[in-house]
């Protein structure tokens, strides 16, 4: 690894590092360090029956109720009820650690599946930029410790998988990989997220029926393919997951035309971030005949398009619920970034590169200077959330001390509105509610955990 490689991959951890360490422990977090059954659900906590988690069998305990109960993404919650268990700054660190293996992984799948150190500076500034850029929801998907184990570390986990199919694709050798590897990687990788493993699934059978064709399909390929189909079918087989159904339909309105009209335009909002992108893409594919009709192009066109397709069809397929969080984008995001990035490979190698020289400084200038003030003022935000969760943090650690039976009462979160335009896509506000809120299940889970009768958010004038 050359030295500007190595100082653009430190500086990416430790940005995130930094920005993980001003970033609380909220919401979800304080659920999962109990261990998780029927008196520890969401709607049903019941503080005088919870345990906290104190051991690795603790663990096994509480995810096989909450696959039993809640849901199937048994490895996205092992690691989340891992780290609330260990502390805050292990996270921190592995945290920032995961992001630069993703930033690494991109770089990798872009270069034909090539893992090496041999990495392109100014490419590896680009992916950090366009994850950082246009995320919609950076805070809740890369730094908040439940969101970026359902998504960071398993985006994380799906890339590794997919490495040696993307390595095979470009190879005209068969690479030797031990079987039962890839089957066990397989199952871990489908046991991740619903909505893009199934995508990589079809596309891992078209594969592998293309290999075999060619002649170099191997067992491998095959007992991935497999291996990822059944973690897949335990992600969204487990009974949890009907369980849950069951009580969010419930509580539900009926669907009606009105309901799938937010949906989209909600999905809309979500993906506007991206269609600079996806202009640019989809541009150079009118195009693409410029590339040339050599074996290589058409390999790269390929998987291009194959990430593109993956990334919109991840996106679309939330659709199918009316509501869903903005962090769901997340791994379409990541394959579109791959699709462009490959595109963009191409014009390099080709020499097809469209964007003459002055236009590429002042897409230089123009993002370094956009990152620099996103930077800034996402760190304040960040600084301001983090000050107020530690304020309360001492003032129910306080209240604990001297035996205090009073609900504790807490402000709303002031962050100006300038600065939430400034930092594009992190925005923050305080998570307790108010209005007798102390029987809601996140205001009972945190006063239960710094042991306090209560806590109530009381909002200003102008709030609730």
């Amino acid at each position: 690894m050359n030295h500007r490689s190595f100082l653009v991959l430190a500086s990416i951890w430790l940005i995130m590092f930094w920005c993980n360490c001003l970033d609380p422990m909220v919401g979800d977090d304080y659920l999962y360090s109990y261990i998780i059954g029927d008196n520890t659900i969401f709607y049903r906590f019941d503080p005088a029956a919870a345990v906290p988690i104190s051991s690795l069998s603790d663990i096994i305990v509480s995810q096989w109720n909450h696959y039993m109960l809640w849901g199937g993404r048994t490895v996205a919650h092992c690691l989340v009820q891992f780290f609330v268990w260990q502390g805050e700054i292990l996270f921190d660190i592995a945290n920032a650690a995961v992001f630069v293996v993703l930033v690494m992984e991109i770089h990798w799948i872009i270069d034909r599946g090539r893992v090496s150190l041999d990495f392109i500076p100014s490419r590896l500034v680009w992916i950090f930029f366009a994850i950082w850029i246009f995320s919609v929801d950076f805070s809740p998907t890369l730094l908040w410790t439940t969101g970026a184990c359902n998504y960071l570390w398993t985006d994380a986990i799906v890339l590794t998988f997919l490495l040696p199919y993307v390595r095979q694709w470009f190879s005209d050798q068969p690479l030797n990989i031990n079987p039962t590897v890839m089957f066990v990687a397989g199952t871990v990788a489908g046991w991740t997220n619903e909505n893009n493993v199934c995508w990589f699934i079809i596309v891992g059978a078209i594969l592998c029926r293309q290999l075999r064709a060619d002649g170099r399909l191997k067992a491998w390929a095959i007992a991935g393919l497999i291996g990822m189909s059944i973690g897949y079918a335990l992600l969204i087989l487990a009974p949890g997951n009907f369980n849950r159904a069951i009580l969010n339909t419930a509580n539900a309105q009926p669907l009606i035309l009105e309901d799938a009209i937010k949906a989209g335009l909600s999905l809309g909002t979500g993906l506007i971030s991206e269609i600079l992108m996806w202009y640019f893409f989809i541009r150079t594919l009118m195009n693409q005949k410029e590339f040339g009709d050599s074996i290589e192009v058409r390999r790269s066109l390929i998987a291009a398009k194959t990430f593109a397709i993956v990334s919109a069809l991840s996106s679309v397929i939330l659709l199918l619920s009316p509501e869903f969080a903005f962090r769901s984008l997340f791994p379409g995001l990541i394959y579109l970034i791959i699709a462009v990035t490959i595109v963009v490979r191409l014009q390099h190698e080709t020499q097809r590169n469209t964007i003459d020289r002055s236009l590429k400084i002042f897409f230089r200038v123009f993002g370094g200077a956009l990152f620099i003030i996103n930077l800034c003022s996402t760190i304040m935000i960040l600084s301001i959330e983090h000050s107020y969760y530690d304020q309360i943090r001492r003032l129910a650690q306080h209240e604990h001390d001297i035996g205090s039976q009073a609900v504790l009462e807490v402000p709303d979160m002031y962050v100006p509105e300038w600065l939430s335009s400034a930092a594009l896509h992190h925005s923050a506000k305080s998570v307790f509610e108010c209005e007798g809120a102390e029987v809601k299940w996140f205001n009972r889970i945190y006063a239960h955990y710094y042991g306090i009768a209560g806590i109530v958010r009381v909002p200003d004038k102008g709030g609730d």
